[in-house]
C-alpha cells in the first residue's frame, strides 16, 4: 500500500518512505512468503483465503497520537475544520468590470497562498453527529499522546486460534516503522 501511495499522493507523508527505503531489502522475502502462504494480493480488493482458509491481516490505517488530538477528545480543540471562502466577499458581477476583476484575482491568490502555507497538507475537513463528538472523552485515559490507534482487518480460521495476538512495531536493520498518517489509505468495504 505504501509503495501504491507514492504515485497516488506525490509522496508519502510522516515518515513512510524512511520505512520503505529501510525495508527494502527485504520486500521481495516478503513477497516470497506471502507466496509460500499461498496469498494473493490486488490493489483495491480484499485478499481471498489460501488453500488453508486463512486469510492475510491487513492495516487499514494507523495514526500517531499527539497532543492536539488528545484536546480534541477533552474537548479543548474543534473536531474539524471550516475551509476558508477565498472568494468571500465577492460576485459574479464584480469580476465584469476588468479592472476590479485584477484586483480580485490578486486579494484570491493571496488568501490561497495565505491558505496553502498555514495547512500545507490541507485542511482537516470532517464531520460527524455531535454525540459522538462529545463522547470521544470516553476514551480519556485509554488513549495517550505517541500511541498509535491502528485499524486491522482479519478473520480468523479455527485452527488461528490458538495462540494470542501480539502486535509489536515493524523493524528492519534497526529501522522501526515509525509511519504516520494524516489521511486514511485505500481500504476494503466493511
Amino acid at each position: 500500500m505504501l509503495q501504491g501511495a507514492i504515485g497516488c499522493s506525490g509522496g508519502i507523508p510522516g515518515r513512510g518512505q524512511d520505512w520503505l527505503d529501510a525495508s527494502k531489502p527485504l520486500a521481495q522475502q516478503w513477497l516470497a512468503r506471502a507466496g509460500e502462504l499461498n496469498f494473493q494480493f490486488q490493489a483495491r480488493q480484499r485478499p481471498q483465503a489460501n488453500n488453508k482458509g486463512h486469510i492475510p491481516t491487513t492495516m487499514e490505517w494507523a495514526r500517531k497520537l499527539s497532543k492536539d488530538d488528545i484536546k480534541i477528545l477533552r474537548g479543548e480543540a474543534p473536531y474539524g475544520e471550516k475551509v476558508p471562502d477565498v472568494d468571500e466577499g465577492f460576485t459574479q458581477a464584480d469580476m465584469k468590470d476588468p479592472q476590479r476583476a485584477a484586483a480580485i484575482e490578486k486579494v484570491i491568490r493571496a488568501r490561497l497562498a495565505k491558505c496553502q502555507k498555514e495547512r500545507p497538507i490541507g485542511y482537516l475537513v470532517r464531520e460527524a453527529p455531535a454525540e459522538d463528538v462529545r463522547n470521544l472523552n470516553q476514551l480519556l485515559g485509554h488513549v495517550q499522546d505517541g500511541l498509535f490507534i491502528t485499524k486491522f482487518r482479519k478473520i480468523f480460521a479455527r485452527d488461528e486460534m490458538n495462540d494470542d495476538l501480539s502486535i509489536i512495531p515493524a523493524r528492519y536493520n534497526g529501522a522501526e516503522d515509525n509511519s504516520e498518517y494524516e489521511e486514511m489509505l485505500p481500504s476494503s468495504p466493511p
